[in-house]
């Protein structure tokens, strides 16, 4: 086992990582240098496997990673100190292998990172119902993990695209009026959308990510939100970070931060003024629909949003990713994470309405069976 504070990730920790940025070289090393979040990693003997794992404590973590969040009321015990596996931002959790990478070689990395880390219980989350699938069947955690639905993403498939009227044509007829509308009242506002690297904008922006933060509930000040940007441009990260900022009269208003990695854009964190952005289309000019012609540009087949407004998102032609949670070796209650999982779909359904069709519902539900262990369901 290795520990990145003194050993960096090298390429071959990013060639398996090639799809997956949160989990890749250049994040990780920024948040262990800067942000004081250092990672353990292993690897299985042939290389074909390796994992990741933070020594988490429940009250200094990401709530959307621990047991307490993503479970709710089927954790019978509270859990203080655990191994958190696959990440720990972004909410896109990962184990990294080889394509034809063998169990051993998978179950190998994660037990050493088990053993070495010694806590009783382990969280592994947001992971793709694929992922968790093969996870399960693997047997890389120990026992019989504990399921649940911990989050929904969105993301917008651009296979088979080259332009953004490509996109635009693959949406149903509403959302392409929808769109349309975006359009014209973008370009009848004035608004200038321009991309640059971030560590060119990091002062201009950060106001406007501060007021999203005030927004939530976060500080709100400007000079924390310019920390938190240069250090989402620490090192590595600057060649794939980009910043789409509108400006009305030359004055910022919206703003976006994306990555490229891999065939794909990640979108990391959006700012704006309120009174100004809806009015004039920026927020979707800045995080949606340049981010779209970024990636087409570029060749990548998919673009990464999120979690957050996924009705907005949705209507303009994303698609739902549910990200699943895996547990061991905490006291939560099976039954109780199925009701769990089948209440955020309810709540999911309430979001975003016949986005989440009943038949989609239904094989999310029987998916959380089949990572269960209850049920042979081959529902994605």
């Amino acid at each position: 086992m290795t520990d990145v504070r003194t050993t960096g990730l090298d390429a071959a920790w990013d060639a398996l990582n090639a799809e997956s940025f949160y989990t890749g070289g250049p994040w990780l090393r920024a948040f262990a240098e800067r942000g004081g979040m250092h990672p353990h990693v292993a690897w299985s003997d042939d290389g074909s496997a390796a994992a990741l794992a933070y020594d988490a404590r429940s009250d200094a973590t990401n709530p959307r990673y621990t047991h307490a969040w993503l479970y709710e009321d089927a954790l019978r015990t509270p859990v203080e100190a655990f191994t958190l596996l696959g990440g720990c931002s972004g909410y896109a959790g990962h184990l990294p292998a080889a394509p034809g990478a063998s169990a051993a070689a998978r179950r190998a990395p994660v037990r050493a990172l088990l053993d070495a880390l010694g806590h009783d219980a382990a969280l592994l989350p947001h992971l793709t119902g694929e992922e968790a699938a093969d996870v399960v069947a693997a047997g890389v955690l120990p026992g019989r993990p504990v399921p649940v639905l911990g989050m929904v993403t969105a993301a917008i498939d651009l296979r088979g695209m080259t332009t953004p009227e490509d996109h635009l044509a693959s949406l149903s007829r509403t959302s392409r009026s929808g769109v349309r509308r975006d359009l014209r009242r973008i370009e009848a506002s004035g608004v200038r959308v321009t991309t640059s690297g971030l560590a060119e904008v990091v002062d201009e922006v950060a106001p406007l990510l501060g007021q999203v933060q005030a927004h939530h509930g976060h500080d709100g000040s400007a000079e924390g939100a310019a920390a938190y940007l240069r250090l989402c441009a620490h090192g590595d990260l600057a060649r794939h970070a980009f910043a789409v900022v509108a400006r009305l009269d030359g004055e910022a208003v919206a703003f976006a931060l994306g990555y490229r990695w891999g065939s794909g854009v990640a979108m990391r964190v959006s700012g704006l003024r309120y009174d100004v952005a809806a009015a004039t289309g920026a927020y979707f000019a800045t995080y949606f629909y340049e981010p779209v012609r970024i990636a087409l540009e570029a060749g990548c087949t998919w673009v990464d949003l999120g979690g957050e407004a996924l009705e907005s998102k949705t209507r303009r032609g994303a698609h739902l990713v549910p990200r699943w949670a895996l547990s061991v070796g905490a006291d939560v209650d099976p039954a109780a994470a199925r009701e769990v999982t089948r209440a955020r779909l309810a709540d999911l359904h309430a979001q975003v309405g016949d986005r989440a069709d009943q038949a989609r519902l239904d094989a999310w539900d029987a998916w959380h069976a089949r990572l269960a262990g209850t049920s042979p369901s081959p529902a994605r």
